[in-house]
């Protein structure tokens, strides 16, 4: 029995690809990389009521709407979605940023909302695996294997992933991220 399990089990092992690495992203406040400052929320009230103490509270936001091809539910294909990313830190020498990753998922029409000072910054996300496939690429080849983050800066308007991932302003700290994941990776081996 167990023979035959491996038998049939054997082929799909090697053709077995392997999960697409998620996009992920800092946001930084200006051209230098400087990390944004304030405290990351999860909704519209705790932002209102930190801007009353005049804090600079930011809310990121992932939208999107179910697709067609969602096995599961009870949402339905074409119900809007949205949910709060807050991120995990990672460093960069003695500057501390968060990431926001962004998993391959049964999405249509996805964005990142990102909100602060009641001005608003939307990344239009790729669905389409041909053209998140480019990005994915040049995250794992800047980190020898392992998906690093672009760096975006805020800004109000509405851009798409791959532009601003395109924008050669920040590669020098792509870099020193990919690198700070390269050192953590092997410290864990």
């Amino acid at each position: 029995m167990r023979l035959l399990l491996v038998l049939f089990l054997f082929p799909s092992l090697l053709t077995a690809q392997p999960p697409s690495p998620p996009l992920s992203f800092v946001l930084v406040e200006n051209d230098r990389g400087r990390p944004m400052r304030g405290p990351i929320v999860e909704d519209g009230m705790m932002m209102e009521l930190l801007s009353a103490q005049g804090k600079h509270p930011w809310l990121v936001r992932q939208q999107f709407k179910v697709s067609a091809s969602y096995p599961y539910g009870p949402e339905k294909p074409g119900d809007p979605v949205q949910w709060t990313m807050m991120g995990v830190p990672v460093k960069s020498g003695l500057r501390q940023y968060v990431q926001f990753e962004l998993f391959t998922c049964y999405c249509e029409a996805q964005q990142v909302v990102v909100q602060r000072d009641g001005q608003v910054m939307r990344i239009r996300v790729p669905n389409d695996p041909l053209e998140r496939k480019p990005l994915e690429d040049a995250a794992l080849a800047r980190s020898g294997g392992s998906a690093s983050p672009e760096v975006f800066r805020f800004r109000p308007g509405t851009f798409s992933f791959a532009e601003l991932a395109g924008e050669e302003t920040y590669d020098a700290l792509e870099g020193r991220l990919a690198e700070q994941g390269r050192r953590e990776r092997a410290e864990r081996k």
